[in-house]
This record gives C-alpha cells, sequence and structure tokens, in this order.
C-alpha cells in the first residue's frame, strides 16, 4: 500500500509534533501485533520525549495545521497500511531535536532487529 498525493500532501502540512501524533500510535500497534516488546517501549519512549520537547516549544499556529477529525482517522488509516520503514521515514523531519532524530534511528533500528531476531526464532 502507498500514500496517494492528497495524502501525502496532508501529512506533510502538518506539523512534526502532529505527524508523530498519527504515526507514533501506528507504530506502538504495529510493535504489539509482531510480539516486538522492546520496539513497543521504545516506540513509548519516544512519544513521552517528544511531548516533553514540544512542551517546551511555542504552541502551534492552529491555522496552519487544520485537519478534521474525519481526515486525521482516514489518514491514520492509510498510513495503518505501510510498512514500518516507510511509517518512520514519514516521521523524521528536520525540525526535530537532535536528541528526538536520534530516537526516531534507535527505534527503527531496534525494530529491524527484534523483528529479523523473531523470524529467525521462527525458523529454526
Amino acid at each position: 500500500m502507498h500514500l496517494d498525493k492528497r495524502n501525502r500532501l496532508s501529512l506533510g502540512r502538518l506539523s512534526f509534533l502532529e505527524r508523530a501524533k498519527i504515526i507514533l500510535p501506528v507504530i506502538s500497534k504495529r510493535a504489539q501485533l509482531l510480539n516486538l516488546p522492546s520496539s513497543f517501549q521504545a516506540a513509548l519512549q519516544l512519544t513521552q520525549l517528544i511531548d516533553e520537547h514540544h512542551a517546551t516549544q511555542e504552541p502551534l499556529k492552529v491555522e496552519d495545521t487544520q485537519m478534521t477529525s474525519r481526515e486525521r482517522k482516514k489518514l491514520r488509516h492509510m498510513l495503518e497500511g505501510l510498512k514500518v520503514q516507510e511509517l518512520i521515514r514519514r516521521l523524521k523531519a528536520e525540525e526535530a531535536s537532535p536528541s528526538v532524530q536520534l530516537s526516531i534511528e534507535i527505534l527503527a533500528c531496534q525494530m529491524q532487529h527484534e523483528g529479523t531476531r523473531n523470524v529467525d526464532q521462527q525458523t529454526k
């Protein structure tokens, strides 16, 4: 599955914080479904780090980031069909702090490592 142009534009309009609030729950849910407990914890920790970091930032401009509840739900549904690597790619942002960027990279590596380990264990 892939995002169509309209959904890519909708996602691109969002601030990093808003994108994270849509994408991270999808990643967390995927980690739970795939039985990746360390990755699930890493996703929760990243969510907490982003919340803490943005609590100290200036408030968002509401007119720049308006999206209806229906649009958010539809976008979240589309994101649920994407691969984890694509979700993480869509989560990355230059405006995120270096610590958040590093945590995103760690989450990506953690999910890949833990997922590979689970596959290896299942094939033995």
